[in-house]
């Protein structure tokens, strides 16, 4: 009964957090291109001041053209982050479903399409938004991540679950 209880809880948990990651992907998808490129550089130049102290030494012009250079870098790496998470979420979700009666195999199965068809749908929504393209690079970069943050989910079930039962053991 309690680990009905725990299954649930875990479930409607990842699905919430796999939905809220969905609506927070859909909502930087609907900026236009200018209000895209404000948040990307912003993060950029607060990238660039962890890793580099001497940015404040630097004349404004040379400021800009290394956000410049990094902002593609960081937009790429936001995309593999983002569908890294969605990938986690998705495989936990379907992983704690409590009505599958086979979850090894599942999860994987279901996780990864839905992350590259979101991907898809997103890509396709930008190209209605001002300024904004929906890229092919983009939802490659997607679907790695996605693959990435399911295998991570499928190694973290594995850690706990070994726990778990190490310590029934005991």
């Amino acid at each position: 009964m309690k680990e009905g209880r725990i299954r649930l809880a875990v479930f409607v948990t990842a699905l919430l957090l796999a939905v809220l990651c969905m609506f927070l992907i859909y909502g930087f998808s609907s900026d236009n291109a200018v209000e895209s490129t404000v948040q990307s550089h912003a993060v950029t130049e607060f990238l660039i001041r962890i890793f580099n102290p001497d940015f404040e030494n630097m004349s404004a012009e040379v400021q800009e053209r290394l956000i410049s250079e990094l902002d593609g870098v960081v937009r790429k790496a936001a995309h593999f982050t983002i569908y890294a998470l969605l990938g986690f979420l998705t495989y936990i979700t379907v992983g704690s479903y409590k009505l599958l009666p086979e979850r090894k195999l599942l999860p994987c199965i279901v996780s990864i399409p839905v992350c590259v068809l979101f991907s898809l749908s997103d890509e396709f929504h930008q190209t209605f938004v001002d300024g904004r393209a929906g890229q092919f690079s983009d939802i490659i970069i997607d679907s790695l991540g996605s693959v990435f943050g399911t295998v991570c989910a499928i190694l973290t079930v594995a850690v706990v679950f070994t726990c778990i039962k190490r310590r029934k053991r005991i």
